[in-house]
């Protein structure tokens, strides 16, 4: 896919296929769909944007380069939302996994507000933000951008960022049960379905 710098969004192909829910969308890729300005950009982890290899090694599911030019170029902010079950040893080992793919500096809050007040080249994240664990009604364990939080993904997704109805949010995951609640509770957000992609080629 042909990034643009001055656009205002990354380009769109039209969407494979539409549920009846508007806003609820299959895909197969999510370099394809059209992202708006200063949008807030999740992603499921598991068989959304970490995938795995036929050389069975972990690999992200979008280039590094399409995150870049959401974070510098777009100036949105991106999550990582997992289904994992909230705990700090689960956590930790998640953020194994995006280092592994050398994504972190992507879902840092202060490496995202540094690359898009710059033009500066993506750097290796040295922030280190504290865990935190939220032990209210809806559990979770967070660093920076990057939350487990078991399905309650929408509620905590709204906890976290006082989103109310969800606008300029686009939701990308593999498990319709996240998707379907997810738009259920922030009913202007866009949700797309994705595929499950398995031993893909890097």
């Amino acid at each position: 896919m042909q990034m643009l710098d001055n656009s205002n969004t990354i380009p769109a192909i039209p969407r494979s296929r539409n549920n009846d829910n508007y806003g609820i969308s299959e895909i197969s890729d999510i370099e394809s769909i059209e992202i708006q300005k200063e949008a807030i950009v999740v992603f499921d982890w598991d068989n959304t944007l970490k995938v795995i290899t036929k050389e069975r090694k972990i690999s992200s599911s979008v280039k590094e380069s399409y995150l870049e030019a959401l974070v510098k170029n777009l100036g949105c902010r991106l999550f990582i939302l997992s289904a994992i079950q909230p705990s700090r040893t689960n956590l930790e080992t998640l953020l194994l996994e995006v280092d592994r793919v050398g994504l972190r500096k992507y879902f840092c809050p202060a490496c995202q507000k540094a690359q898009a007040e710059s033009q500066l080249a993506c750097w290796e994240c040295q922030h280190r933000p504290e865990i935190q664990v939220g032990s209210g009604s809806y559990k979770y364990v967070c660093w920076g951008n990057i939350v487990i939080c078991g399905y309650d993904k929408a509620e905590v997704f709204q906890l976290l960022t006082k989103q109310l109805k969800g606008d300029n949010v686009v939701f990308f995951d593999d498990e319709k049960v996240n998707i379907l609640n997810f738009h259920q509770l922030l009913e202007h957000s866009l949700c797309f379905l994705v595929h499950k992609i398995e031993n893909v080629t890097v």
